[in-house]
């Protein structure tokens, strides 16, 4: 599977997939990175708006391709792409302190991003299975892996896997 990472808005991405007609002959999944952030927003606001508008807004994709959708990755929560608001509130609800924030999002993983809190992490999961497209998960938050805010840029999301 070749999975494009483009942290772009979909409608830029389409082009990552190759040629329509065809069902896709260049990338086979995409990371669909407006979604993310929408997720965390969707479920602290106890709304299926800020999911629901951007998956309205997604353009059609060649049949043997998928958007790739993820909770967390390699870097940091990007809030590149939401609104001043929506970026503040973001910032208001997962990083309160400014060690938590890389560049413009939020470096946590998904465990201490929802105060390790199991309920939250298989409610967030759970939407994550239901999503159009391949579901993603980052290693580590199958077992519900911490981070290291003291680290810096983004490799406080970037520790070794906790085998034991």
């Amino acid at each position: 599977v070749l999975l494009a990472e483009a942290n772009q808005w979909p409608e830029d991405v389409v082009d990552y997939f190759g040629d329509y007609s065809s069902g896709g002959d260049e990338c086979h999944m995409a990371f669909h990175f407006p979604v993310m952030p929408r997720i965390f927003m969707a479920v602290r606001r106890e709304s299926r708006y800020p999911v629901s508008e951007i998956l309205a807004k997604t353009p059609a994709i060649p049949s043997g391709c998928q958007w790739g959708i993820f909770l967390r990755n390699h870097d940091e929560l990007t809030l590149e792409m939401v609104t001043d608001e929506e970026r503040d509130y973001m910032y208001a609800e997962y990083a309160k302190d400014p060690r938590m924030r890389a560049n413009i999002g939020i470096r946590r993983r998904l465990a201490p991003l929802l105060d390790n809190d199991r309920n939250q992490i298989e409610l967030f999961t759970a939407l994550l299975l239901a999503l159009p497209g391949s579901p993603i998960l980052y290693y580590g938050d199958e077992i519900g892996m911490g981070d290291n805010i003291w680290l810096g840029d983004r490799d406080a999301v970037r520790t070794p896997m906790q085998w034991t």
